[in-house]
């Protein structure tokens, strides 16, 4: 009988300690897609000539290849700034 009732607490903890750790590692590939993505369109724009469309389809085109299949779902939000330059994904 303790141990039934000692076993309910255990089970809820074992659960949400493995829903945490699924979440960090979502997170952690997330950022390292996007990580991926500026990098590349950082060096589309190191590349002299680049418009804004080809340095955004290239960080578009680097989310597609890291995350395969998922990339559908997603929106990649990439701002250009060209006086700085910088890019942000």
């Amino acid at each position: 009988m303790m141990f039934s009732l000692a076993a309910i607490p255990l089970v809820l903890g074992i659960g949400v300690a493995v829903d945490y750790g699924t979440s960090l590692n979502k997170n952690q590939t997330l950022q390292a897609v996007a990580d991926s993505a500026a990098i590349a369109a950082a060096r589309e724009m190191t590349l002299g000539n680049a418009t804004v469309t080809q340095i955004e389809a290239a960080a578009n085109q680097m989310v597609a290849i890291k995350l395969e299949s998922e990339a559908g779902s997603l929106t990649v939000d990439v701002t250009v700034d060209e006086a700085g330059p910088s890019v942000q994904v």
